[in-house]
């Protein structure tokens, strides 16, 4: 047994850098060429944060949300997303139990650690708002009560293209609950599809060996929030904080931008590179880790004049542009006295 997973097993402590190497396994075994996509996908869990990817179908959208789940220990519900689901169908519903004489509240399939919704655009704007609660507050109001979900609670959703027939647009206040919104394009090469083939060949095996390998290590949602724990404790600098303010300086004062992000989106890119730093094996944050998430922190919280609303390809490229011309902190991270916070996982 190695020392990573003896760790997280035996004292339910995971460094931040051995779970990314998990899911990046897991993920690997059954899709080819989306290690970035990955990356962005445990630092969001790491930090706390909700997920969009955005593709055309076949991509291995909901495969690749899927595996992270299981691969990181957390039980998952799958929530298909169509026209005619209804607030309840996510949520829960009352119903009345003949035998104890009463209505009882049954559990939709929000209430578990992972809840992956899938083409949640498909869905009406009143049944994508029964999740505006669950993201924000990790709870559920129905019928007067309140009640709180897992914890961690991770969900990914998955986003047909805009152009697609069938989508409604996500408004802004459920995009701005996502920490990251990717884009998971199919591999462009034929290398890259010669490769997609072969592992649709070796799929079956592979998924034994995974099978194995889990139950022989298994993570479960307190490991993952003995690293969220870790996170936590990374080192913020006062410059790196300096920083991220005048990236929202930069974006509000950007006439090429009509709607700037949130003081929640900028508290996003502070967490996100607070996890990012983990994956690093480092207990206190660079300007690169902020550098490596704040595109994807963004995107979808901007608005771009005279682009077309939800181009998240134009608020890209504008955000490329203003991380450029930003001017970088001068005075250097100074780490925390405990420089193991996110490098041992309790070794």
């Amino acid at each position: 047994m190695s020392d990573d997973t003896s760790t997280s097993t035996a004292s339910s402590v995971l460094a931040p850098a051995t779970l990314h190497e998990r899911l990046q396994q897991a993920v690997g075994e059954a899709v080819v060429g989306q290690e970035a996509v990955v990356t962005q996908l445990t630092t969001a869990l790491l930090a706390g944060g909700h997920v969009l990817l955005e593709g055309a179908p076949g991509i291995a959208k909901t495969t690749i949300a899927t595996r992270v789940a299981t691969a990181a220990g957390l039980p998952a519900n799958r929530i298909q997303l169509t026209p005619d689901i209804l607030p309840a169908d996510i949520t829960g519903t009352q119903l009345y139990n003949e035998q104890a004489g009463a209505f009882e509240f049954r559990r939709g399939p929000v209430f578990s650690n992972a809840v992956i919704a899938d083409e949640i655009n498909r869905a009406m704007p009143k049944a994508q708002a029964a999740l505006l609660e669950a993201m924000e507050e990790r709870h559920v109001s129905t019928d007067g009560e309140t009640r709180s979900l897992p914890t961690p609670f991770f969900l990914v959703a998955t986003q047909n293209p805009r152009e697609m027939a069938g989508t409604y647009p996500l408004p802004e206040s459920e995009l701005d609950r996502f920490m990251f919104h990717l884009t998971v394009s199919a591999p462009s090469s034929d290398d890259a599809l010669v490769d997609i083939l072969t592992t649709a060949d070796q799929r079956e095996r592979a998924e034994g060996s995974r099978r194995h390998q889990a139950s022989e290590y298994p993570l479960t949602p307190a490991a993952v929030r003995s690293a969220q724990r870790l996170v936590d404790a990374i080192h913020v600098s006062a410059p790196i904080k300096q920083y991220l303010v005048a990236l929202l300086r930069s974006l509000e004062t950007d006439s090429r931008v009509t709607a700037a992000p949130s003081p929640r989106a900028l508290i996003g890119v502070q967490r996100a590179a607070k996890a990012r730093a983990a994956i690093e094996r480092r207990s206190y944050v660079l300007p690169e880790d902020v550098e490596q998430v704040a595109i994807d922190a963004l995107c979808h919280r901007i608005t771009v004049e005279q682009a077309t609303k939800g181009d998240t390809e134009a608020a890209r490229h504008l955000l490329e542009g203003v991380l450029d011309a930003t001017t970088l902190p001068t005075t250097p991270s100074t780490p925390t006295p405990d420089e193991s916070l996110a490098t041992d996982g309790g070794e």
